[in-house]
């Protein structure tokens, strides 16, 4: 775990829940020869988006046509560890990532994802560090019963955001759909509904995902990569 992230450890999974969804392969750190002194300077997400372009607040800032031009980068992924607590923290370490993709979807399936992303995470206010490119495969999802054993609050914290963040309009989507068809949506049904399905209440949220009609999904991280010269970019960038 990172000594110096802020993360609400009320959100932490049980260590042995997270070697058993994590894939072997991320327990082993990607080597980085980079000094510890130099790997952890972080930047500001205000810095990223003015020399990267996209979104300041975006988990997947993604830049404007003349940025990415520039720079050619288009795959950016800003993890807060408050929220994912369980991410990736240290440079070259992997992690778990949850979303409310649907089981069974490729990674790549949205199009805020690529297929290898360069990982940024929160360790504080105004502080973000780089700790590589990641490869993002899936992991068992969170069954009902997993749900269900989550602390109150941190249940409330994800139909709260389900409910109000556009990352959870595809859940409401489907929650929507599902009761105004009286059937299982389809990936066609979702994608063609039209509107922010705000009739769906935090409640009808929290009872879907107590179900096992809609869950968290889990995704397996692995550093496959470490870019030294983009950090001596990002140190630049903090300096100035």
């Amino acid at each position: 775990m990172q000594p110096k992230a802020e993360i609400k450890k009320e959100f932490l999974l049980k260590d042995e829940d997270v070697l058993q969804l994590l894939h072997p392969d991320a327990l082993q750190p990607y080597p980085i020869t980079l000094s510890g002194k130099l790997r952890s300077v972080t930047v500001t997400r205000r810095q990223l988006s003015k020399r990267y372009g996209g979104s300041e607040m975006d988990t997947f800032p993604k830049p404007g046509a003349k940025k990415r031009t520039e720079h050619g980068y288009d795959n950016f992924m800003c993890i807060n560890l408050l929220w994912n607590p369980n991410a990736p923290q240290v440079p070259g370490h992997g992690g778990l990532f949850f979303d409310t993709s649907l089981p069974g979807d490729p990674w790549t399936r949205s199009k805020y994802h690529s297929e290898r992303q360069v990982l940024f995470v929160r360790l504080g206010d105004a502080k973000w560090l780089y700790l590589g490119l990641y490869e993002v495969s899936p992991a068992p999802s969170l069954t009902s019963a997993q749900w269900r054993s989550l602390p109150d609050a941190v249940r409330a914290v994800w139909t709260k955001n389900i409910y109000q963040k556009n990352w959870g309009k595809s859940t409401r989507a489907r929650i929507h759909l599902r009761r105004t068809l009286g059937r299982e949506p389809t990936h066609d049904d979702v994608e063609r509904a039209q509107g922010d399905f705000k009739d769906v209440t935090e409640e009808q949220i929290g009872e879907a995902l107590a179900a096992g009609h809609e869950c968290i999904c889990t995704w397996s991280m692995k550093c496959v990569g470490y870019d030294e010269e983009f950090q001596h970019e990002l140190i630049d960038l903090a300096r100035n």
